[in-house]
């Protein structure tokens, strides 16, 4: 029961900072990276100036090790995914092309289905209210 509680707290709290990040993406998309790889690496407890280096196979690698549970997973792999149009668009090519790696491999090892960027900003999910009132409980 306490995990239970204790992942559901930690998917709202995920949820929420990637939903800031889209929010503020028009403004400054390398902000809105930054904000994505911090949100993750708070997720995970991995330090993310070394967790966003990794070669993908180490990435996926570190995070098996670390347990990350397999219900955040999806949401890492999307939040990466979305992470890459936002290092594009700020010029960050070579992250760009890291991060999308990374975020493949580690769908492939967790059997994560892969949506696009487009699709992934439009989830529902992330733009409830309900979640926020949930979070702040």
């Amino acid at each position: 029961m306490l995990q239970q509680d204790y992942l559901m707290r930690l998917i709202l709290q995920f949820i929420q900072g990637i939903r800031l990040s889209i929010q503020g993406s028009d403004k400054d998309p390398l902000d809105a990276a930054r904000a994505i790889e911090h949100t993750i690496a708070q997720a995970t407890n991995i330090d993310e100036e070394l967790l966003f280096t990794m070669s993908p196979e180490s990435f996926v690698m570190l995070m098996q090790v670390s347990a990350i549970d397999e219900a955040l997973v999806s949401y890492i792999v999307h939040s990466m995914i979305l992470e890459v149009g936002y290092l594009k668009a700020g010029g960050r090519l070579e992250a760009a092309m890291l991060r999308n790696e990374q975020a493949i491999f580690l769908a492939h090892e967790y059997q994560v289905a892969l949506l696009d960027e487009e699709s992934l900003k439009s989830f529902e999910f992330l733009k409830l209210n309900e979640f926020d009132n949930q979070i702040e409980t």
